[in-house]
């Protein structure tokens, strides 16, 4: 099977920008936040991810594996340090 491929055998474009924000938003907002508003945000923000992926297995464009591994990367990917 072909890496990049349409119709659900590809890396969730969809759930890889959800997840590349995350971030540059955590790093942006979380320092002057209080701990539990920060666990907040993460929590908002892993959930935005997490509403992108389920969306993309039930319109039928990807696999549960397409939309993880597109998370996976966005927040490999996002990250800063």
């Amino acid at each position: 099977m072909r890496f990049f491929r349409l119709h659900g055998h590809g890396v969730s474009g969809h759930t890889f920008a959800a997840a590349l924000v995350v971030g540059p938003i955590m790093e942006t907002w979380g320092p002057g936040l209080s701990r539990r508003d920060r666990a907040l945000l993460s929590a908002m923000l892993h959930a935005w991810v997490a509403f992108i992926a389920w969306s993309r297995v039930a319109l039928g464009e990807h696999y549960v594996w397409n939309t993880m591994l597109g998370a996976r990367l966005g927040l490999r990917a996002g990250r800063q340090r």
